[in-house]
């Protein structure tokens, strides 16, 4: 034979319920964190390490140079004809 809960011993179910949800949320979303604060950690570590070791070889980045003249060398006008 069922039974039913009392109105108040269903809302106590749901109230436990959601904070069980809400807590297994928060717990996953501080995990998320937490990886990501280690994820970033070691990119930034790694990439002072890569910083370094480009500074200590000596290594530039290329310059580019326009392939066309700057504008301050210029042709002079050309007379229009009509």
């Amino acid at each position: 034979v069922d039974s039913w809960d009392s109105p108040q011993e269903e809302i106590g179910d749901i109230a436990r319920s959601a904070g069980g949800v809400v807590t297994l949320l928060a717990g996953v979303i501080c995990f998320g964190i937490a990886l990501f604060r280690r994820w970033r950690e070691r990119w930034l570590h790694l990439a002072g390490t890569v910083r370094r070791l480009r500074l200590s070889v000596g290594f530039k980045p290329p310059i580019f140079r326009p392939s066309t003249p700057s504008l301050s060398v210029h042709s002079p006008p050309l007379p229009l004809r009509i």
